[in-house]
This record gives C-alpha cells, sequence and structure tokens, in this order.
C-alpha cells in the first residue's frame, strides 16, 4: 500500500474510527496477513479470486449497524 502503510494497519484505525464498518482484506500474501487479520476478526481474501469469490466473501461479512 502506498506510505508504507498495511492492509493490517489501515484496518487497525478503520476499527478504532468505524467499529460496525466491515472490513475484508485482500492479498496476494494472505498466509502472512492472515495471522495478523484473524486476531483482529478480519476475513482475508487470497488473491488471485473470482467474482464469485469475491461475492460469497462479501456475504459473509457481519452487519453491524451501531
Amino acid at each position: 500500500m502506498p506510505g508504507g502503510t498495511s492492509g493490517i494497519e489501515l484496518a487497525r484505525e478503520i476499527r478504532l474510527r468505524e467499529p460496525g464498518l466491515p472490513i475484508l482484506l485482500t492479498s496476494g500474501f494472505a498466509e502472512r496477513s492472515r495471522n495478523d487479520a484473524l486476531a483482529l476478526d478480519i476475513p482475508v481474501l487470497a488473491k488471485p479470486y473470482g467474482l464469485e469469490d469475491l461475492r460469497q466473501a462479501i456475504a459473509q461479512l457481519p452487519i453491524n449497524s451501531g
């Protein structure tokens, strides 16, 4: 990501600012990101993925209205 920020760092900041916003990370290095993401309860979709994979991953995101 630009500026040296990782997806995990961005996800942490989003959680602080908007705790109910669903987050889905995508990564070509899913195994490297997976442990950090799991600790934050954030799903990781491994690249490459197809449109149906993305649709399913989005459909499984928790929707919080708070």
